[in-house]
């Protein structure tokens, strides 16, 4: 086979490099790839092949779904991104089968490797292969592609079908006595929920099955997110013990990535309470752990919260450019909390300045587009949450406020993205 690899590269029909890892792949020329696939579906070969080819995709996702949670994630994060398309092939060819389970448990397997860089499309081949009819069964396979699906939900801003994705998963879970998974997935279902006492339940339970089973890394993830649900229901004093547990798993795990998640919270606690040094130094120290595995929708979330801080220590031209950013990074993963976020910092430096009327507008997008999310409450590792516009209402008067306000609620996401951009630019810029 090696050899006629060989003749082929030398007869530059097949292309050879060396991946990152030094290690020597081939690339065929498109159109000898059309041809081959020609003889394959001449030959009546090509459908065998193809499963062929999905099982051991799915055999390498098997393989790597336990180093993306652990030290050695980095590699393995490398390793599947130079199968992206092979990735790709089979869960196309799984969508086009009578029994899609092969791509339930891939995605379910690989959920860690799409949120990073492929966070839209990773949603969009679970929420597929979840709607074919062939994967309506309540397996192991359709519990983890709905807890993949759930995540990519929540990372979007998509609360509603968070928890729709989330509930179904755990009750899969639980009748499959899959204690292993409840235990990861009952604290990010808690996030979701619009009732504080079950929501704290869910998140306590997690933390136990987690702790009972040795289970770090969901230990800490669990951990982060009954912190991040304690703050979201006002009660900050709970929610930094676990948030500093998880810090100190993350960092013994030699998680560098997710230690970021509650460094971010600490910060936004920090922030809250008016220590705006720490809250700093908290969430810069988040910033590149995001940025070094281009966690870009994280990124995003973190750039608007450091614009806040620079906002509450009198940066404003710091705060400018961090929410610009912010908001142009944003676009591409469509996260619905991070513009009413960005749009609510933009409104208060625009109110400062005197523009009373953007200001209002901004800040009736910001609430419309806060309402598509489906969420009760605002969640507290984020800042920018809801304001109080009863003052700068009156200030503008109630004809000229009532009329600015119901501007901004008839705003799409692109227009006023792209105002409030503007806004974040100096004059000479925008020419």
């Amino acid at each position: 086979v090696l050899d006629d690899l060989s003749a082929l590269v030398d007869q530059s029909l097949v292309q050879q490099r060396d991946d990152a890892e030094a290690e020597t792949r081939f690339a065929m020329l498109e159109t000898l790839r059309e041809y081959a696939l020609e003889q394959l579906d001449a030959s009546g070969e090509r459908s065998h092949l193809e499963a062929r080819h999905a099982a051991d995709m799915l055999a390498l996702a098997v393989i790597a779904e336990p180093h993306l949670f652990a030290a050695d994630r980095p590699w393995w994060l490398r390793r599947l991104s130079e199968e992206q398309d092979n990735c790709r092939a089979a869960l196309r060819w799984a969508l086009g089968q009578d029994d899609p389970t092969l791509g339930l448990r891939l995605v379910g397997a690989l959920w860690m490797w799409f949120l990073r860089r492929l966070l839209v499309e990773g949603r969009q081949w679970a929420e597929d292969l979840l709607a074919h009819s062939g994967a309506v069964a309540p397996t192991a396979a359709r519990a983890s592609a709905l807890f993949a699906a759930g995540h990519f939900a929540w990372l979007q801003g998509d609360v509603r079908t968070m928890r729709e994705r989330l509930e179904e998963s755990v009750a899969i879970r639980r009748d499959l006595g899959d204690d292993a998974g409840l235990g990861r997935a009952l604290p990010f279902l808690g996030l979701a929920i619009d009732d504080q006492e079950e929501a704290r339940r869910l998140a306590d339970e997690g933390v136990r099955l987690c702790r009972t089973r040795g289970d770090r890394w969901g230990l800490a993830m669990a951990l982060t997110n009954l912190g991040r649900i304690a703050a979201t229901w006002g009660d900050d004093a709970a929610a930094r013990p676990p948030l500093e547990e998880a810090v100190t798993l993350f960092r013994a795990i030699g998680d560098g990535w997710l230690l970021a998640l509650p460094l971010n919270s600490l910060g936004a606690i920090a922030y809250r309470h008016g220590d705006y040094l720490q809250a700093q130094a908290a969430v810069e120290e988040a910033l590149p752990c995001f940025r070094a595995v281009e966690d870009r929708r994280n990124t995003t979330q973190v750039l608007t919260n450091l614009a806040y801080v620079f906002l509450a220590r009198g940066d404003l031209n710091r705060a400018k450019t961090l929410f610009a950013e912010s908001l142009r990074f944003g676009q591409e993963h469509a996260d619905r909390f991070n513009p009413p976020a960005c749009l609510r910092g933009i409104a208060a430096m625009a109110a400062a300045e005197g523009d009373l009327t953007r200001a209002v507008r901004l800040l009736a997008a910001a609430e419309a587009l806060f309402a598509a999310t489906g969420a009760a409450r605002w969640p507290a590792e984020r800042l920018g949450g809801d304001t109080d516009t009863t003052s700068l209402r009156v200030s503008l008067g109630e004809a000229a406020s009532a009329a600015a306000w119901e501007a901004g609620r008839r705003l799409s996401l692109d227009v006023v993205t792209q105002e409030a951009i503007g806004a974040t630019l100096d004059p000479g810029d925008q020419q």
